[in-house]
C-alpha cells in the first residue's frame, strides 16, 4: 500500500470504528477485555500498528471506559478454523468485546467450510456474552475508474459476506 492509501484507509477506518462506539459503550457487562480476532489485517499487515482498526478502537474504548485490556489474537493467512479448534487460548472468559475479522482468507481453504468454522467461532464468543463486531477489511487498488480489484472475484466475496450476514443473525 502506499502511504496515501495507507492514510486514507486510516481515517476511513477511524470513521467506521466512530459509528460503531456508541452500540459498544451500551453494552450491559461490566468492563472486560477487547479481543481482537482476525488474520492478516487483524495483526496489521501493511500497516503501522498506531493504524490498525483495533489499536484505533481500543484506544477509544479505553477512553470510555468500557474496556480494561486489549488483545490482539490473530493468526496470519489464516481463516476461521484455527481459533475455533483453539479456543481456550483465542477466547478468554473474561472477553467483553470483540472483533472478527476473517472475510479475506476464507476462500483459502474452501468457503463451505470456513462458514462453518466461522459459525462455530460465533458461537463460542457470543457464549461470553461479548459485544461482538464483524470487522471485513477488503484491500483494492483503484483502476482509475473508481473500480476495485480484490484478490478474489467480486461476486464471491458478496456471496460470502452475504453468507456470514445469514450466520450472524
Amino acid at each position: 500500500r502506499s502511504p496515501g492509501s495507507l492514510v486514507q484507509w486510516s481515517l476511513g477506518m477511524q470513521l467506521l470504528l466512530l459509528t460503531l462506539l456508541p452500540a459498544a459503550v451500551r453494552a450491559p457487562a461490566p468492563p472486560g477485555v477487547y479481543v481482537a480476532l482476525g488474520a492478516s489485517n487483524t495483526c496489521g499487515h501493511g500497516v503501522k500498528p498506531k493504524q490498525t482498526f483495533q489499536f484505533i478502537l481500543a484506544a477509544e474504548l479505553k477512553r470510555r471506559h468500557a474496556i480494561v485490556r486489549h488483545d490482539d489474537r490473530c493468526v496470519p493467512a489464516a481463516g476461521p478454523a484455527f481459533a475455533s479448534s483453539c479456543a481456550a487460548h483465542f477466547i478468554p472468559h473474561n472477553m467483553g468485546f470483540a472483533t472478527l475479522e476473517y472475510l479475506p482468507n476464507m476462500k483459502l481453504e474452501g468457503v463451505s467450510n470456513n462458514l462453518q468454522n466461522w459459525a462455530e467461532l460465533g458461537a463460542l464468543v457470543a457464549k461470553t456474552g461479548a459485544l461482538t463486531v464483524v470487522v471485513e477489511v477488503m484491500e483494492g487498488v483503484p483502476d482509475g475508474r473508481g473500480v476495485h480489484w480484490y484478490a478474489y472475484p467480486r461476486v464471491e466475496i458478496e456471496r460470502t459476506h452475504a453468507a456470514i450476514v445469514e450466520l450472524s443473525r
